[in-house]
């Protein structure tokens, strides 16, 4: 499964744009998350962003991303 798995980079540009992401509730961590599935989204390399985080979710939701939060079994 983790043979589709790609890293991206986390440079200073990345950085910078996480901190002024909105909304502001969005954590450090979850903000370069949200920031990189951005990009990737807007490049078409996203279908949408996997996470079970309520913050992150609403992150996405405010920047139009789509979401898949898998059922807890």
């Amino acid at each position: 499964m983790l043979r589709g798995v790609r890293t991206v980079p986390v440079d200073g540009a990345a950085l910078d744009r996480s901190s002024r992401l909105l909304p502001l509730e969005v954590r450090s961590l979850d903000a370069i998350h949200l920031d990189a599935a951005r990009q990737l989204h807007g490049a078409g390399e996203v279908a949408a962003v996997l996470t079970f985080d309520h913050q992150l979710q609403g992150g996405c939701a405010h920047h139009g991303l789509p979401v898949e939060a898998p059922a807890a079994v």
